[in-house]
């Protein structure tokens, strides 16, 4: 049966507003990775951004024009170049460039344009007290050559697999060759004062945007967990296994609905488009690169609500509008019988 000019005209509306919530999450979540920085979601800053004899602060303020040195103080560090990594090396040796690394400045995929993530190299510490509470008459020095014999053996390939788990192999194995950097103790703060000398790249950890002081701002976070951390305590493959799947049979769902709507309101349909693009939205992201990206902060004094998205404004919006439009809406009273 052919489709009557109005509904093909709903169709494309709701497609078009599936396809606009979907491009605008999308390009959001973008802008803020490479916009907003964290203490372990740090922005790439090479000393050629500054101009011939500037700063680091400088440096920073070829991209981010509005930032001050005052708004940069503690927030820059350098990446500690000079140490080429293999697959095979040991992530705990006893002597050597990493021995003394607190963690590593990683870049994904050895892109050194991209922003850089901060690894803690901290393992050891937790099973160090997980080994002295499980045998307490154990001595801390033997609780930690026990740790040390256990974990000698772990290779940087098996170490940063299990902490990036959304990468492959192959971007493994290239993040280690040309992305991985060792933080010494102390960071490598540099002072945003300091003369940027050519060659070095620098990292921004801290930058956010504000809309209203005190109430609203664009920050950076990753929630690879549901809504208020549902499935926290799951492992990640699994947790992603049933992200997907619920997200593929809900979008099926919806997408059911708008091909065959139980009604001709536009209402209804708008809304339902919101939903379907926001869960797409937030879709892709589960499968590349395995956690969504959330920046929109607002608060009042001490109480914070979780960070969202654009997806999660198209959720929340729709499915509102969907309850008001199909919850409260009364049904017309059939006409009375005509009196004798």
């Amino acid at each position: 049966m052919k489709p009557s000019p109005a509904a093909l005209r709903r169709h494309a509306v709701v497609v078009a507003i599936v396809l606009v919530t979907v491009v605008v999450d999308l390009w959001t979540k973008q802008w803020a990775s490479e916009s907003l920085a964290t203490d372990h979601h740090l922005l790439p800053i090479p000393a050629e951004g500054a101009p011939s004899g500037g700063t680091v602060g400088d440096a920073v303020r070829g991209r981010f024009p509005g930032m001050a040195d005052a708004d940069l103080a503690g927030a820059l560090v350098k990446v500690r170049r000079g140490t080429d990594f293999r697959p095979e090396d040991k992530v705990f040796p006893s002597d050597g460039p990493v021995a003394d690394a607190v963690a590593f400045h990683v870049f994904p995929g050895g892109d050194l344009a991209r922003p850089a993530r901060r690894v803690d190299r901290t393992d050891h510490l937790a099973i160090e007290r997980w080994v002295v509470r499980s045998e307490p008459g154990l001595g801390f020095q033997e609780a930690r050559k026990a740790v040390g014999a256990r974990l000698s053996d772990v290779t940087i390939r098996e170490w940063l697999a299990s902490k990036l788990p959304y990468l492959s192999a192959e971007e493994v194995d290239a993040t280690i060759r040309t992305g991985l950097f060792p933080v010494a103790k102390g960071g490598g703060s540099v002072a945003p004062g300091a003369p940027a000398a050519a060659g070095d790249l620098y990292l921004l950890s801290h930058r956010e945007v504000v809309l209203i002081p005190d109430h609203l701002d664009f920050s950076y976070a990753e929630n690879p967990f549901g809504a208020w951390g549902i499935l926290s305590d799951v492992d990640q493959p699994t947790r992603r296994l049933i992200f997907l799947s619920l997200s593929v049979v809900a979008i099926l769902a919806i997408a059911f609905l708008l091909v065959k709507p139980p009604t001709d309101a536009w209402v209804p349909l708008v809304a339902l488009g919101g939903v379907l693009g926001g869960a797409i939205g937030n879709l892709v992201e589960r499968i590349d690169p395995g956690y969504v990206v959330d920046f929109i902060h607002m608060y009042w004094g001490d109480m914070h609500w979780p960070r969202y998205n654009v997806a999660d404004i198209g959720i929340t919006v729709g499915v509102v509008v969907l309850v008001l439009a199909t919850g409260f809406t009364k049904d017309k009273k059939a006409p009375a019988p005509p009196r004798d």
